[in-house]
């Protein structure tokens, strides 16, 4: 427990597109999300 209010995703740093691909289909969509960004 913290007195911290932000939410997981924004403590990581991650977008709304990312979170949803995290939360919404799994670790590995979010990998390749952030892997192809890595390359641009």
């Amino acid at each position: 427990m913290s007195d911290d209010e932000r939410t997981l995703a924004q403590y990581l740093g991650l977008n709304a597109e990312e979170e949803d691909a995290w939360v919404s289909v799994s670790e590995d969509a979010l990998r390749e999300l952030l892997d192809k960004q890595r390359r641009k």
